[in-house]
């Protein structure tokens, strides 16, 4: 009998979820965000545009590993009201990790459950981890439940969207962990009062990724709420949430619904308009269309937006209403990677609250600071500045600016700890609140752990008088002994002196407008080879970096690794070099890094011996251009041509030819309004090969067109 009861909750179970109208609260949150901050969505949506178009063959490259790029920390916060684990609004910690493993299962493309397997683009290539370790070290399963049943409204109408429940931001501040380290997951028990049991109710919402300088507000609630009910394998809800998190729209995103009458979605420009995805055809929500009373199915027929077909790329989206649910698609899968590069999100993978590599120490605070610079700014609030993002050595950690934060913060937190070793060049990365004036912006490195920072050469970095800009990158060498412990770093900037502000040093208070931000730092320490390094240098010529270096003696040198960091991020192995081991001459290496993306390079060597002793050489910086290449999306095409800009601004020259020479179409645009475009090919045109020629600013590329 147990049996046959179980067998009949979940058939139940099954049945009412599969035939309740469930839909997702984002839209009415991005028009709140629209309503308070009306550039908020432009500036996410720009940045992960402008990533795009500068990182396709980084991206496309990227896409053909298979395997995870991008680990996100998760805390799952479960505001329950007062039920034992495993009730209704408290779900268990089997239900919550099996959502996660299925959440993962979705984006990396193996499941293979009730929705039927994984299509479309497969592997997302985004892993989620709960997190091993609270924000004070201490040991975590990733899951904080919290008694909410004291906070008014909540019990009844769980949290407010629309009409009834506890305010959003009264919910969240009973529990939340630094949401620039770990991704904050709030599981509540209703949403405008309904809790997912039976009938039409709203499942949960999510943020776009939060962008630079950002507010404390916008921070506080970026992040998914969802019900408890959904809470579990195999619901749409949470890798539905988790699109929206990484900057997916509905693909109905656009439409206009007008006294009952469905407007489909504006798609003249597919890459910005509707949902900004190139390959899912604009539709009309489900919700709006002739399914309307009951569970939304994958629609067939005629598509009323295009006059073509349904299909799966829209109808069997997680991110749309049906309830056959299987895939996301190529273009979704390139958007998600861009904002996991952009913005506060590439701030969690290199949080090591991510659980990936080995945390290089024990955990031991350093030292207080000597001074401690004033917290308090002054008059007028609005030309404040600020430090929001620091990026070292793979680490990117963000902040407010001087408004949101205050004029000093401690950012000495276990999780932001920066790595650096003995000998070595870093390159450095600051990003900055431009004001549009000059700024003056130092940093320093406590190296003698003594809570000073105007010993001798612990001054890093200083500017003075410089332009104002929204980034800062720099280069600095440590000294060649290091003493293996935790200490400060402190970062400051303030406006100029030629506006008769004094000049920075490590013991300044933040006066005016200005900032002051510490950070955690190990000082690694390392051997010392008998090596004399004369040169390390390179050039780029073609989209391929070549680099070089002379040594004039190598006592027992093992080899040389060539590590390669892409615009700021973690050093990896690009080759190896076997050292010539014993020589008092000049011995000459080279090494060719090919085919390279648009972006900035950095390289150093790592340097061994036969003992394993290393050192890493001083940093070499290489900038690749844009190339100038056409990205193909219908090859072979039949009567028309889908493309993509090159990242090069102006106007850019579209010309199909045959073999002999013989111009088929020619067609020229301007790349600010777009860089998505179409070309019509006379369908008599017979099939076989041709070409595309692409010109733009006197420089031209062909590539090989198929037509069938």
């Amino acid at each position: 009998m147990k049996t046959k009861l179980l067998l009949c909750c979940l058939s139940f179970l099954l049945f009412s979820t599969l035939h309740a109208q469930i839909k997702c609260g984002f839209d009415a949150r991005m028009n709140e965000m629209r309503r308070q901050h009306p550039g908020y969505e432009n500036e996410i949506n720009n940045q992960v545009r402008k990533y795009i178009l500068e990182n396709q063959m980084s991206i496309a490259r990227l896409a053909k590993t298979q395997a995870a790029i991008y680990y996100i920390p998760v805390v799952v916060h479960v505001l329950h009201t007062g039920g034992a684990v495993g009730s209704t609004y408290n779900p268990s910690a089997a239900n919550i990790t099996g959502a996660i493993d299925y959440l993962n299962a979705v984006y990396d493309g193996t499941w293979t459950g009730s929705g039927g397997a994984i299509l479309g683009v497969g592997d997302i290539q985004i892993k989620f981890v709960l997190a091993t370790k609270d924000p004070n070290n201490n040991a975590s399963t990733g899951i904080n439940r919290i008694d909410a049943s004291s906070l008014a409204n909540y019990t009844a109408g769980g949290m407010f969207l629309s009409s009834t429940g506890a305010t959003e931001l009264d919910v969240k501040n009973l529990s939340r962990w630094d949401p620039t380290r770990y991704y904050n997951i709030w599981v509540v028990n209703k949403i405008d009062g309904l809790d997912g049991t039976a009938g039409s109710f709203v499942a949960g919402f999510a943020y776009f990724p939060m962008p630079n300088n950002t507010t404390a507000n916008n921070l506080r609630i970026d992040g998914t709420v969802m019900l408890a009910t959904q809470m579990q394998p195999g619901r749409k809800t949470l890798p539905h949430e988790i699109g929206h998190a990484f900057n997916l729209h509905h693909p109905f995103n656009g439409e206009v619904v007008v006294t009952g009458v469905n407007t489909c979605p504006a798609n003249a420009v597919p890459s910005t308009d509707g949902d900004a995805v190139s390959d899912t055809d604009p539709i009309i929500n489900p919700a709006d269309d002739s399914y309307g009373g009951s569970a939304f199915g994958c629609r067939t027929g005629t598509n009323s937006c295009t006059g073509g077909a349904y299909n799966d790329f829209t109808e069997k989206n997680f991110m749309n209403y049906t309830s056959c649910y299987q895939l996301f698609t190529p273009g979704q899968k390139t958007r998600m990677l861009a904002a996991a590069a952009v913005s506060t999100r590439s701030g969690l993978t290199s949080s090591w609250a991510n659980n990936q590599g080995t945390y290089p120490t024990t955990w031991v605070a350093p030292v207080a600071p000597v001074v401690t610079p004033a917290s308090a700014i002054s008059p007028p609030f609005a030309n404040a500045l600020g430090i929001l993002y620091v990026s070292l050595n793979g680490n990117k950690v963000y902040s407010l600016n001087a408004t949101q934060d205050g004029g000093y913060v401690d950012n000495v937190k276990w999780y932001n700890l920066f790595l650096v070793e003995a000998n070595t060049g870093y390159t450095m990365e600051l990003g900055l609140r431009n004001s549009g004036n000059a700024e003056q912006v130092g940093v320093w490195i406590d190296f003698d752990g003594n809570g000073s920072f105007n010993d001798v050469n612990e001054r890093v970095f200083y500017s003075i008088n410089n332009a104002a800009s929204s980034t800062l990158t720099f280069n600095f060498t440590t000294p060649t002994a290091l003493s293996g412990s935790i200490v400060r770093m402190r970062i400051m900037n303030n406006f100029s002196t030629i506006y008769g502000y004094t000049p920075l040093n490590g013991a300044s208070a933040s006066t005016g407008e200005g900032q002051s931000e510490d950070y955690p730092v190990f000082l690694k320490t390392s051997g010392v080879l008998p090596l004399t390094l004369l040169k390390f240098s390179g050039y780029t010529k073609n989209a391929n970096n070549y680099l070089s270096w002379t040594t004039s003696r190598e006592t027992n040198t093992r080899e040389f690794v060539v590590q390669r960091s892409f615009n700021g991020g973690a050093y990896t192995s690009v080759g190896t070099i076997d050292a010539q081991g014993n020589s008092n001459r000049e011995i000459n290496y080279q090494l060719t890094d090919k085919e390279m993306n648009t972006g900035q390079y950095n390289y150093r060597l790592k340097m061994l011996d036969v003992n394993e002793a290393f050192t890493y050489s001083h940093t070499v910086s290489l900038t690749v251009d844009a190339p100038l290449k056409t990205t193909i999306l219908t090859n072979p095409f039949t009567t028309t041509i889908k493309l993509l800009l090159p990242a090069q601004s102006g106007i850019v020259t579209l010309r199909v030819f045959d073999a002999l020479g013989k111009t088929l179409l020619q067609k020229s645009v301007n790349s600010a309004s777009g860089n998505f475009v179409e070309l019509n090919v006379d369908p008599s045109v017979a099939n076989g090969i041709y070409f595309l020629q692409t010109t733009v600013n006197n420089k031209s590329s062909v590539q090989k067109l198929v037509k069938q």
